[in-house]
């Protein structure tokens, strides 16, 4: 394996970088020049090819010499067991995960570090924000930061941060177990609401990465969505029922996602269950009244109101 830079040490620990990658040779080398190009230098890169067409390997090795290694599944066996792969092959102190197709700005890894250094190791996750890049142009959004390092709770109400952003230390990634295999999406809400009960979390409030839109993501999938944050309640539900108004909100959003995948009986069905955990949301009761006399408006305001929409495509975290 070959390391950027001059191995661990206490001051300038090692962070291993793993990407998963499938059929996007073009989206990850632009990927793997952003990791390359960050400021802090004593990182690892490990790639895993799961199941592309043409096998990655020749392609990085000529484009970055002994720089990433790459590894492979001849077949595809999903994001989360290609990132747990990468993890189990990684001798960083800290472990960050890229997808194929986002970018980090160059002093991301500098910045996350740098916090690690200066709080105890109680704090297991350094994140920070991101912004959207649409055609190669960056697409501004509204992030948010807690600044309760404890997010145990605040985590079982929906996903904290987006995936490209978390610096994570590597006792604690391995102590949770990683990614779950099962869920079809919403791996990353999963392991954070896991990681929460274990360690704490600090923010960067800067916007140091970039995710790409372009259609063909999970967040984009409407049906891996619903059924992701249907098995995450169903996993975590002996948490989230202690908190109401919470559970209602899940049934909710989990409805308001059925009316986008035009699911209108499993919408009533979320909806109606919303308002039984929650007799005074007053939205789900809206819901269900427009989803008997006006579908077209409902829809209309959810599209509106709680989806990120760039030149017609979808983005739903």
């Amino acid at each position: 394996m070959t390391l950027i830079g001059s191995g661990i040490s206490h001051h300038n620990p090692l962070v291993s970088v793993v990407i998963p990658s499938k059929n996007r040779p073009d989206l990850v080398i632009a990927t793997l020049v952003s990791v390359i190009d960050q400021t802090y230098d004593n990182i690892e890169i490990l790639v895993v090819d799961d199941g592309s067409d043409m096998p990655l390997a020749p392609l990085l090795k000529d484009r970055f010499s002994d720089r990433v290694l790459c590894l492979r599944n001849d077949q595809s066996l999903g994001g989360a067991v290609a990132r747990n792969r990468g993890a189990q092959s990684a001798h960083g102190d800290y472990v960050a995960f890229l997808d194929d197709d986002d970018l980090w700005l160059p002093n991301k890894l500098e910045m996350q570090v740098d916090a690690f250094s200066k709080h105890g190791v109680d704090i297991g996750v350094v994140y920070c924000g991101f912004d959207f890049l649409y055609k190669e142009e960056i697409v501004p959004r509204q992030n948010k930061y807690h600044n309760n390092c404890d997010l145990s709770i605040a985590v079982l109400s929906g996903c904290p941060f987006g995936s490209p952003t978390p610096l994570i230390r590597k006792h604690y990634f391995d102590m949770v177990g990683g990614f779950d295999r099962e869920l079809p999406s919403c791996q990353d809400w999963d392991l954070w609401i896991r990681l929460s009960k274990v360690c704490g979390f600090y923010p960067v409030k800067e916007s140091l990465a970039l995710y790409r839109i372009h259609g063909d993501q999970i967040s984009t999938n409407l049906r891996k969505k619903i059924d992701g944050r249907k098995m995450v309640l169903a996993k975590h539900y002996d948490e989230i029922k202690n908190y109401p108004r919470v559970l209602s909100a899940h049934y909710s959003r989990i409805g308001s996602l059925c009316v986008l995948a035009d699911e209108h009986v499993e919408a009533r069905d979320f909806f109606s269950k919303a308002l039984a955990s929650n007799m005074f949301d007053g939205g789900s009761f809206v819901h269900l009244v427009l989803q008997f006399l006006c579908r077209p408006l409902e829809k209309w305001l959810i599209e509106r109101f709680s989806v990120n929409t760039i030149d017609g495509i979808k983005v739903i975290h």
